[in-house]
């Protein structure tokens, strides 16, 4: 009798634990404390990345020290707090910017313990790079989310976006591959400097190789031909998606219009066909009976058709007329 009375206190209690989980999950994907968390981590990780750079011209390592560790905090709790939120846990944690940020994590808490091996063997060495990629992700998601507040349709977002992963992959495999050639040489090359790192990263990316800073170990030898595998397989895809959405992207939709003079305008809108277009033009811009002091201006949500463009492009009143792609219901 007693397990009968059990049993469903256990159920009552998975069930309560679920819906616990559920409504964190929805409450943190929306709320004020995930992006404070997310602007907060951002911040650490240009900080952390602006110490590795002032670390490699001049020696700070107590700062670095304190300054990873705290780091290796943040990104902790942001980690635990996303890994409690995500609805398929084991997906998230071998999801690639989750390895990143875990691969920080260690990194800034043993080299707080251990700093001397830490620097001292090679790969270690090289989870310091991760802290520029664990940069870029912040980067990547301030980008998606300006986009997402600045775009006024779907195609300007995707344009935005394409754009914004174009600009920030190929700073992001120029910015990696200085730092990883920096890592694995400045062992052999003592007088070797980060921005003669960048300076090969550039050279090589473009293809150019004058051959005055060139690699001298195995490890940074092969550094090489994997750049150039990266670059050949991530760039032309990225341009391609970006050139498939600018073809796409009318200038109707990039045009803007600014009344030269407050209120010295009219907007049509709504159920316009080209016909009705073309009538209400002509009456509009009449030498007798028409306005002489106003632009007219064509806010509609599709590109206009061929038979319109003709007369658009009439030139009694192409100064005057403007067709912009776009709805009243959007403020911008």
């Amino acid at each position: 009798m007693g397990s009968m009375w059990w049993k469903p206190s256990r159920e009552g209690s998975a069930d309560l634990r679920i819906s616990r989980l559920e409504l964190f999950h929805r409450k943190f994907e929306t709320s004020m404390a995930r992006e404070l968390l997310e602007i907060l981590n951002g911040l650490m990780s240009l900080a952390s990345v602006f110490i590795y750079v002032y670390d490699t011209y001049l020696p700070v390592r107590q700062t670095a020290r304190v300054m990873y560790f705290a780091c290796s905090i943040t990104f902790s709790i942001e980690y635990i707090a996303k890994l409690l939120a995500a609805r398929d846990k084991l997906r998230y944690v071998f999801w690639s910017w989750s390895v990143i940020d875990a691969a920080t994590i260690v990194y800034g808490f043993a080299y707080y313990e251990y700093d001397s091996l830490a620097t001292a063997l090679g790969f270690l060495r090289l989870l310091r790079v991760m802290q520029v990629i664990r940069l870029l992700k912040a980067v990547t998601l301030t980008a998606l989310r300006a986009s997402r507040r600045r775009a006024s349709q779907p195609l300007q977002l995707e344009l935005l976006r394409r754009g914004a992963e174009l600009g920030i992959t190929l700073g992001g495999v120029v910015f990696v591959a200085a730092c990883v050639f920096y890592e694995l040489e400045v062992g052999n090359q003592r007088d070797l400097q980060l921005h003669q790192a960048f300076y090969w990263s550039c050279v090589t990316i473009a293809t150019i190789g004058y051959g005055d800073i060139v690699p001298r170990t195995a490890a940074g030898q092969l550094l090489f031909p994997l750049v150039i595998v990266v670059i050949i397989l991530v760039l032309p895809r990225k341009i391609s998606d970006l050139s498939e959405v600018m073809q796409n992207f009318s200038r109707f939709v990039r045009k803007k219009y600014r009344s030269p003079r407050l209120g010295r305008h009219v907007i049509l809108t709504g159920c316009v066909t080209p016909g009705s277009a073309r009538t209400f033009i002509r009456e509009f811009f009449h030498p007798d009976r028409g306005y002489q002091d106003l632009d007219l201006v064509l806010l509609l949500p599709t590109d206009p058709p061929p038979e319109l463009l003709v007369t658009l492009n009439h030139s009694r009143w192409e100064r005057r007329l403007h067709y912009l792609h776009g709805s009243p219901y959007s403020a911008e």
